[in-house]
């Protein structure tokens, strides 16, 4: 299943290892680069590598107030 994951890292440095890796990966993409986002999982990681979702959104019209 395609997906985009944001995640909270614990430090500076990953994160910025991170971010070379994904900036990398992004430019030798030869797709699409726009999505449609049409849900968000909150979760929560469990063990490692290992995640329980924790709350499913369904994005769209019917979340916003009138």
């Amino acid at each position: 299943m395609p997906h985009v994951t944001i995640v909270k890292m614990a430090g500076g440095q990953a994160a910025e290892d991170a971010l070379e890796i994904a900036r990398s990966r992004w430019q030798a993409y030869t797709g699409s680069q726009r999505l449609m986002l049409e849900r968000l999982t909150f979760v929560r990681e469990d063990d490692l590598n290992c995640w329980l979702d924790l709350a499913p959104v369904l994005l769209g019209r019917s979340l916003v107030s009138r």
